[in-house]
């Protein structure tokens, strides 16, 4: 927990000197650990540390769980480093321990949208459509947000008429009507 707090208080040499100083005394650190770096070197707009502790976490002992893989997505999309998210959707799916769920695909698709890229917003709406998954609320509201930010309005009248016969009804928190 020292660590995280460190790095919410972006002091991030004492959290880099605490984690080397569990290492060095045998201690052992966990996902929490690697995540808080990774997290506060984002939020510091540092992504090669970012990456740096990214790599340490894979060459570690760390067993990572099906919420690890949830949660790298989710931080990595929310600091619009879609590349690194994908990276971690794919190694998700790839494990023994793949839970993948709509909820990963919307965490891609919202990255997505954040970045402005109704490209990549639309493959990974499709790439859904084809897993055993089945598209919610939230994703056809977040690919007709980006629709409409590209001003595709065919499209999003598409999406919107495919949740009407879906029976489908927007969020009372949407910001589409």
């Amino acid at each position: 927990f020292l660590i995280a707090s460190y790095c919410r208080n972006r002091q991030m040499e004492k959290a880099e000197s605490l984690f080397h100083d569990m290492v060095n005394n045998g201690l052992e650190v966990d996902f929490k650990a690697f995540i808080s770096l990774i997290q506060g070197y984002l939020a510091l707009d540092d992504k090669p540390r970012a990456e740096y502790w990214t790599r340490e976490m894979r060459v570690s002992d760390v067993h990572l769980y099906f919420r690890d893989y949830r949660t790298l997505i989710k931080i990595f999309a929310q600091y619009h480093d879609m590349e690194h998210a994908e990276f971690w959707f794919r190694e998700m799916a790839n494990s023994q321990d793949s839970w993948l769920s709509t909820h990963e695909y919307n965490l891609l698709i919202r990255g997505y949208e954040m970045r402005k890229d109704p490209d990549r917003v639309e493959y990974w709406f499709k790439e859904l459509r084809k897993s055993k998954w089945n598209p919610d609320v939230q994703t056809y509201e977040t690919v007709i947000r980006a629709y409409l930010q590209a001003g595709r309005m065919d499209d999003a009248r598409k999406l919107v008429l495919q949740m009407a016969s879906n029976r489908m009804k927007l969020s009372p928190k949407s910001t589409l009507e």
